[in-house]
C-alpha cells in the first residue's frame, strides 16, 4: 500500500517528467511547485533540473542537482540508479562551462554504472568533455 501523499508526490513528478519530454517545461515546474517542499525527492527533483536547464536556468538546476545527489544517496532502493543523478549533475556544470567539475561529475557516473555498453558510452562522453580542459 502506497501513501496518497507520497503516491501524489510520485504523480507530480511524473507529470512533470511528460511535460518536459512535450516541451512544456513551465508547466513541469509548476506541477514541481504544487509539491510540498518537505515532499520533494530526488525524483522531483530530477525533473526540476531537466525543465531549469531547458529554461536555460544552470544556476538554479545545479542547485536542485546539489540536493538531487544528496537526497538519492540516502534512498537504499535507488542506489542503483545514483549515476544518472551525476550525469545530470555534469550538465549543469557543462551549462555553467565549469568543465573540471563536469568532468569529476561524468567520472563518478562512470565509475558508478554497472551496465557495460552504458558505462562505454559515459566513458566515451568523458574523454570527449576532457579534451574541453584547458
Amino acid at each position: 500500500f502506497v501513501k496518497p501523499v507520497l503516491l501524489k508526490t510520485f504523480l507530480h513528478g511524473d507529470v512533470a517528467k511528460t511535460f518536459v519530454e512535450a516541451d512544456r517545461v513551465s508547466d513541469a515546474l509548476a506541477a514541481i511547485d504544487e509539491v510540498p517542499q518537505e515532499r520533494v525527492d530526488h525524483w522531483v527533483l530530477y525533473q526540476k533540473i531537466r525543465a531549469e536547464l531547458a529554461l536555460g536556468n544552470p544556476e538554479l538546476a545545479i542547485d536542485s542537482a546539489r540536493l538531487a545527489l544528496a537526497l538519492v544517496e540516502k534512498d537504499a532502493k535507488a542506489k542503483g540508479r545514483i549515476n544518472i543523478y551525476h550525469v545530470q549533475q555534469r550538465q549543469c556544470w557543462e551549462a555553467l562551462g565549469e568543465i573540471k567539475k563536469a568532468v569529476a561529475s561524468r567520472t563518478a557516473a562512470c565509475e558508478l554504472t554497472q551496465d557495460p555498453k552504458y558505462r562505454e558510452q559515459l566513458e566515451s562522453k568523458r574523454q570527449e568533455l576532457t579534451a574541453k580542459l584547458p
